[in-house]
């Protein structure tokens, strides 16, 4: 349709979906905008390695037939997504990026995707993953590395760093994604995207035997380019399923609060200091609240900020053991398990105590960050404390790279929803800054989201810049 402003990969969801509905566009016309501009991009990015443009055509075809025919659509009828490497698809391996796992096929679509396609998304990809989803790097000895499109050399972060990649890119507006300790926010700050880690229990999921804490702690949310992409996949991926015992009934938009909302910023929560480009795109972005209307009080301390940082790294080291290392000593490539033996094996064990400890204070902490958020519902915070890392940084500077994302720690440990948002550009890199809410409230935390891009120059999509 030639009378289209501009090619389909470059809309927004949120404007494909209303396109689609009101017969201004196809959803076929769509999908093959977004399956070309993956095969412009995608050689040097490497973030899509799954292709499933044949299915993602026909079920194109297929929406476009139900609009025809006047049937109910889903608030993301016949928009091209990506789904992440390590959440079940039917018929296609979960493979979480291990050679040794190429040919596990899931039987049925997760709750992350059953309710995505429930809301009419359809699939054109899946997207890359470091191994066993536990690296700040998204490489595995299966497909290779994702490449950052700004920069070769920067790493495009993990563990959605494929997701990322490829919304930063073009290929499609909006990614799912996957969090346990900023597995979501962190690729988004490296991409120049958005990305919602949701609260514990908002979104089913479902997976084999895992880490008691990774139930309470992992989320799926969505990646985009806006934060009302971002609106609309997260309200799409929030229906029920059985399969999740710890999944929450609670509703989009919570009760009213007092006005003006006051929010908390915390330049350096972990006091390990941050680089000044991180500082000024968090000043920033507090100039931008308190021109929409919102009280921005600088605070130093965040409640039980470092113990609840320790709590997670006492968790995962005491778990780790148990689920996380036998399978990497015995699936693994070279360089995860150099991590996890670093990370876990050469550690000192936590004993039962200290375990015990960990789970029990977190209450603890969850109830005082609770209070604290009653005078204050949204905090602003850093991503990472640094610009976007290089390549191989967990594997160069694992000490650099664990004093860079503390909060990225401290927010799965409470359960609470997080936000990354994009502020400007700096030297050829992005610079983001991260929002918190209290539990259950996505609403609010978005709502402050959307009024920090309305201040950011429109950075993407963009061709890989190598």
């Amino acid at each position: 349709m030639t009378s289209l402003p501009g090619d389909l990969w470059k809309w927004d969801g949120v404007d494909l979906a209303k396109g689609i509905r009101t017969g201004l566009i196809s959803s076929v016309e769509a999908v093959d905008s977004c399956l070309r501009r993956m095969s412009e991009v995608n050689g040097k990015l490497n973030a899509v390695v799954v292709d499933l443009s044949e299915q993602a055509r026909s079920d194109a075809k297929a929406a476009d037939d139900a609009v025809l025919r006047g049937e109910e659509l889903g608030p993301l009828h016949g928009v091209p997504i990506t789904i992440k490497l390590n959440a079940d698809v039917a018929g296609q391996a979960t493979s979480n990026g291990v050679v040794a796992f190429k040919n596990n096929i899931a039987e049925a679509d997760g709750p992350p995707a059953r309710n995505l396609r429930r809301a009419g998304a359809i699939f054109i990809g899946r997207t890359n993953v470091p191994e066993f989803s536990m690296r700040g790097d998204t490489v595995n000895d299966l497909f290779g590395r994702t490449r950052n499109p700004w920069s070769e050399k920067c790493t495009a972060g993990g563990s959605s760093g494929g997701a990322a990649s490829s919304v930063a890119a073009g290929i499609t507006p909006i990614a799912h994604g996957t969090d346990l300790g900023g597995s979501i926010v962190q690729p988004a700050f490296c991409n120049g995207i958005t990305g919602l880690r949701p609260s514990a229990g908002r979104v089913a999921g479902f997976s084999a035997p895992r880490p008691a804490s990774a139930d309470f702690m992992a989320a799926h949310g969505p990646l985009a380019r806006s934060v009302r992409d971002v609106r609309i996949a997260f309200e799409a991926l929030i229906g029920p399923d059985p399969r999740d015992p710890w999944w929450t009934p609670a509703p989009v938009k919570g009760p009213d609060l007092q006005r003006p909302l006051k929010v908390a910023m915390c330049i350096d929560p972990g006091h390990g200091g941050l680089h000044a480009d991180v500082e000024e795109g968090l000043r920033e972005a507090a100039a931008r609240l308190r021109k929409a209307g919102y009280v921005v009080d600088e605070v130093n301390e965040l409640p039980n900020f470092a113990d609840a940082v320790h709590a997670w790294r006492v968790l995962q080291r005491s778990e780790g053991r148990f689920f996380f290392l036998p399978n990497v000593r015995k699936y693994g490539g070279e360089d995860i398990k150099r991590i996890a033996e670093a990370g876990v094996g050469r550690q000192p064990a936590p004993d039962l105590e200290a375990y015990v400890m960990a789970l029990s204070n977190r209450t603890t902490y969850q109830r005082n960050w609770a209070m604290f958020m009653q005078e204050y519902p949204l905090i602003l915070c850093p991503v990472l404390t640094t610009r976007v890392p290089e390549t191989d940084w967990d594997l160069k500077n694992p000490e650099e790279r664990a004093a860079s994302l503390p909060t990225t720690l401290a927010v799965p440990l409470l359960g609470l929803p997080a936000l990354s948002v994009p502020i400007w550009a700096r030297s050829g890199l992005p610079i983001g800054v991260q929002l918190v809410a209290q539990r259950f409230r996505e609403d609010i935390l978005l709502d402050a989201g959307e009024v920090v891009e309305a201040g950011a120059p429109k950075m993407t999509p963009l061709d890989p810049q190598f």
